[in-house]
């Protein structure tokens, strides 16, 4: 009945929780049953994005089905999370990679200034 309504979004609950279990971290426990983690995914974004929404979606005994603006919203939603979280990868990255060099920087500054003096380029190579 449910896949003769018009719905054209139709995912397996697995499937489903694969794609979109960032959206509801905090209270969605790998140990629940796919289908139960299936509908807090759903009310966290009803929550978030309004009921009308998702009001077409509906939950089967395998699937949920769901029309495009629900899947507009989890899509968006999605995406909103993984670039927030992809940002802060990418600060984190970038402040090692400044640390690490940095270090390597102080370390050497030593051996660069005498050989600097000396005006030797053998201990600048082996600095380098």
């Amino acid at each position: 009945k449910i896949q003769q309504s018009g719905l054209p979004f139709r995912m397996t609950f697995e499937i489903f929780i694969r794609r979109y279990y960032m959206l509801d971290l905090l209270s969605v426990d790998p140990a629940q049953p796919p289908k139960a983690r299936v509908v807090l995914i759903i009310d966290a974004m009803k929550a978030r994005a309004g009921e009308e929404g998702f009001a077409s979606v509906r939950i089967g005994k395998t699937m949920v089905f769901y029309k495009n603006a629900a899947h507009v919203l989890l899509q968006s939603e999605k995406t909103r999370i993984v670039m927030a979280a992809r940002s802060v990868a990418q600060t984190c990255a970038r402040k090692w990679v400044t640390i690490h060099f940095n270090r390597k920087i102080l370390k050497s500054r030593d051996a660069l200034e005498a050989a600097m003096a000396a005006r030797d380029v053998e201990p600048l190579e082996e600095v380098m």
